[in-house]
Order: structure tokens, then C-alpha cells, then sequence
């Protein structure tokens, strides 16, 4: 089962967009943690952020069994159980995988972001045009500063949408999915702009709508949100590009992008 597990994270029995289809609900459920795919039984965790394991499990007689896989870490898990109460060992050693693996692998993931783009990227020191990148314990890459031609963009973004000064964005950059041996997009995200109100009173109040802002605001014709970075052989960022602004910003190495190889 594992040797199928690995061939559907890598796309080897099917086209990589027919898995990425293969691997979507198809529909939902009374609980709001699992829904059910074709043939998929999904799980979603919720935190540290919404995370869903493709599973499929079977038993017969004193037999039990269960495969699952995480498109998000590129990973998975198989267990095979036999004898009396197979089914309830199968599904408490899944819990425990999933509950211990999940945290780890996106605690993993961040350092790994941290070393492929952490830093600061500009002309020259002190350019009026850069960008400071890093990654906390929020979801994504925190963009901490970006100036472009001496212009603060938080402060351009907060006067562009009438935002007032307190108002706290946080740029954050979240990856596409579009990627080739050289580049990787990005898209920023601005959760203070859209994002739902705690204190609302029902599902329309308190959503996330979010990703209803790709390409929210525009710059001869290229989406505002749109970072793209050059990468190495190693997959470590050499330059960033904010699309928009139609400059490439190289990477300036510093101690801790330089550790880690």
C-alpha cells in the first residue's frame, strides 16, 4: 500500500492535474472535520491551519487496513492490522500518526521557508526598493517591509483602500502552485482587508473571503499581489520580483541564509 501511496503523491499512475482532481470532496458530511471524496474518506485538521488527509480504509473479518495521504506535505501513512479489535487499532494508531505528524511537518515546512526565503531582497543596501520577507508562527511568508521607489507599500495599500492609520496589514505571501526548475509565484494576501469579523453573528459576518481579493487591486494590468521568485538548484530563493512594480530584486546574503545547506 505504500508503494501506492507514493505513486499517487507523485503523479506516476495518473497525469499530475487528473490527481489533483482525483483528490477533491466530493462531497460533505453532518461533521464538519470529514467529508468524502471518490473513493476518499477525508479528515481535516484545523489547526495549525486547515490541513485534510486523503484516506481509504477496509475491513473483512479480523482484517483492517488503511491508507493515507497528505497532498500538502508530499507524505503518507499505511497501516495493516489483523486479529480481534483490528479496526479500532487501526484507526487509534491513525490518530496518533496524524495527531503528532501534522504538527511536525509544518513545523519542518516553516524552517525549511525560512532558509529558501528569509531575508532581504534589494538593488543595493539601503535601495528604495526592497523587500523584507520572513516566517513567523503565522501561515505563509510575512512580508515585514516593502519600499518601492521610497514609497512604504503597507502605507500605499492602507491609503489605497481608505484604511485608517491604526489599521495593522500584515502582507502575507502564500505559494500558487505555479512553479518550474527556476521560479515560483506567489500571491499576497491581506487578511485585515476582508477577513471576517470575530465578533460576527453567523457565517456571512465571520467568513474569510480572502481569496476573493486575487488580483483585487491592479497595476498596469498585472495583479499588485503577484511575487515571483527566483530559485537555485537547491530551490532557495536568488531574487524576488513583485510583478507589478517591474523590478527584480536580488537576495542579499546575510548569515542565516548562508547556514543550513
Amino acid at each position: 500500500m505504500s508503494t501506492v501511496g507514493r505513486a499517487i503523491l507523485n503523479s506516476t499512475l495518473l497525469p499530475l492535474p487528473l490527481t489533483r482532481q482525483w483528490l477533491k470532496p466530493a462531497s460533505h458530511t453532518s461533521y464538519l472535520s470529514y467529508s468524502v471524496g471518490a473513493p476518499w474518506e477525508i479528515y481535516s485538521f484545523t489547526e495549525p491551519r486547515m490541513i485534510d488527509l486523503y484516506t481509504k480504509a477496509g475491513q473483512i473479518g479480523l482484517y483492517s487496513s488503511i491508507l493515507a495521504v497528505s497532498p500538502d506535505h508530499d507524505v503518507g501513512f499505511a497501516i495493516l492490522a489483523a486479529g480481534p479489535g483490528a479496526a479500532e487499532v487501526t484507526t487509534m494508531v491513525s490518530d496518533i500518526i496524524a495527531t503528532t505528524t501534522v504538527p511536525a511537518l509544518e513545523q519542518v515546512a516553516k524552517e525549511e521557508a525560512h532558509k529558501r526565503f528569509s531575508g532581504t531582497y534589494s538593488l543595493t543596501n539601503g535601495s528604495d526598493f526592497s523587500v523584507t520577507i520572513t516566517v513567523d508562527g503565522g501561515p505563509g511568508l510575512k512580508v515585514m517591509q516593502w519600499i518601492n521607489k521610497s514609497h512604504n507599500m503597507s502605507e500605499a495599500i492602507k491609503a489605497a483602500y481608505g484604511l485608517t492609520e491604526s489599521t495593522d496589514v500584515s502582507i502575507r505571501l502564500y505559494p500558487t502552485g505555479l512553479q518550474t526548475s527556476k521560479k515560483i509565484s506567489f500571491r499576497s494576501v491581506i487578511p485585515s482587508l476582508i477577513q471576517g469579523s470575530s465578533q460576527g453573528i453567523g457565517p456571512f459576518t465571520r467568513s474569510c473571503r480572502t481569496w476573493m481579493a486575487v488580483d483585487g487591486m491592479v497595476y498596469g494590468s498585472v495583479g499588485v499581489d503577484e511575487f515571483v521568485f527566483e530559485i537555485d538548484h537547491r530551490g532557495r530563493a536568488t531574487a524576488v520580483s513583485p510583478r507589478a512594480m517591474r523590478v527584480s530584486l536580488p537576495r542579499l546574503l546575510s548569515e542565516s541564509s548562508m547556514k543550513g545547506n
